[in-house]
């Protein structure tokens, strides 16, 4: 393995000199966000600056049919004891001047399941007529720090009219494990 190589499989934090309590505050809106080569689709929210870092209100965004604060997505759900709670969709971006951490919390929405893995790039391993997430996870380091491995907190899923498919080689159990554990890869090799 040559260094190019081994620099390639180490995650940077493309947002870690950025310092999410100097920003200004703002409103933007974008039919088409993207890092690099990698597209994020259409986002929308306001930015406000505290002393604590960076809180993101009217979060709405189309991540490759996976759907957070747009219309027609519940904001309600309910809890274990079957009372209504509010969903908004909430994001903090916390700095105390050495870490990074992110926040996120709000009910992620998507039609077919199957759609959703292959535009991320993941085996298409079941496919949904309705999906809903609700989400309140943590990861250290900014918004663009996301991995599945460094995730905690809570998230539900509820799918709907859903079908696990079963590939020739009898591995449809296999994937449906990887799905639930986040670390494992998804594709066919």
């Amino acid at each position: 393995m040559d260094v190019s190589t081994l620099q390639e499989e180490i995650p940077i934090d493309a947002l870690v000199s950025i310092d999410p309590r100097t920003l200004p505050k703002m409103k933007f809106t974008t039919e088409d966000f993207s890092m690099g080569s990698r597209p994020y689709g259409p986002w929308q929210f306001t930015l406000d600056a505290s002393e604590k870092g960076a809180e993101l209100t009217d979060l709405a965004f189309d991540f490759r049919g996976l759907r957070l604060g747009l219309d027609g997505v519940m904001e309600d759900a309910e809890d274990e004891g079957g009372e209504s709670i509010s969903l908004k969709p909430h994001f903090l971006w916390l700095y105390d001047g050495v870490n990074h951490r992110s926040e996120l919390q709000g009910l992620l929405h998507a039609d077919n399941m199957a759609d959703v893995l292959s535009a991320n790039g993941l085996t298409a391993v079941f496919e949904s007529s309705d999906a809903v997430f609700t989400v309140d996870i943590q990861w250290p380091g900014s918004p663009a720090f996301f991995a599945a491995s460094g995730l905690s907190g809570e998230l539900d899923m509820e799918i709907r009219d859903g079908r696990f498919f079963q590939d020739a080689n009898g591995k449809g159990v296999l994937k449906l494990i990887s799905i639930i554990n986040l670390d494992a890869p998804l594709t066919d090799q």
